[in-house]
């Protein structure tokens, strides 16, 4: 892991959408409300969102399996960028699959999840990671790949954001 880097500005967006398309995974993490997905969806107009109301993952199978039409639409969706929305939300088993695809497509993507500063705590970067974030980045790097990690730190007026990064690679 590297240092963790600070940025204020309204250039979030654009950042994130430079690191997916280089094919890189992104965790964009931080409080409720911040506007996590909001600047997703600035930054892929076109993106494929999975979330709670998607059905496809949420709703319970017999073999726990993603039914073939999320993973498809994604696919046909050519050049689309994945975003999984709180993935804690959706079904373990349909959850795995997808990212397992995800991550064999090798094909940048983002999974948004929510991440709390410890009460004690007002240093920025100074982020808990959750079971949902740990489970997250396991999934996400289960092909040895590393993640960027993006926290947003606070909405500061319109679209200026400060937020912080660092690049979690998993250990040989």
């Amino acid at each position: 892991m590297r240092s963790i880097d600070f940025y204020v500005g309204v250039d979030l967006p654009h950042k994130l959408a430079s690191y997916v398309e280089a094919g890189e995974r992104v965790l964009l993490g931080g409080r409720p409300g911040f506007g996590k997905t909001v600047l997703a969806r600035r930054a892929f107009p076109n993106g494929f969102l999975i979330d709670k109301r998607h059905v496809v993952l949420t709703g319970e199978t017999l073999s726990g399996q993603v039914l073939p039409s999320a993973l498809e639409g994604w696919e046909a969706r050519t050049g689309s960028t994945l975003i999984i929305d709180e993935p804690q939300l959706l079904a373990p088993a349909g959850l795995a699959q997808l990212t397992e695809q995800a991550n064999s497509a090798r094909r940048g993507y983002v999974v948004i999840a929510q991440m709390h500063r410890p009460a004690t705590s007002v240093r920025q970067g100074d982020w808990t990671e959750s079971v949902v974030v740990d489970r997250a980045l396991k999934m996400m790097t289960s092909d040895g790949r590393g993640v960027r990690i993006i926290a947003l730190e606070a909405r500061l007026c319109g679209e200026e954001f400060s937020w912080s990064e660092r690049v979690l690679r998993p250990r040989a």
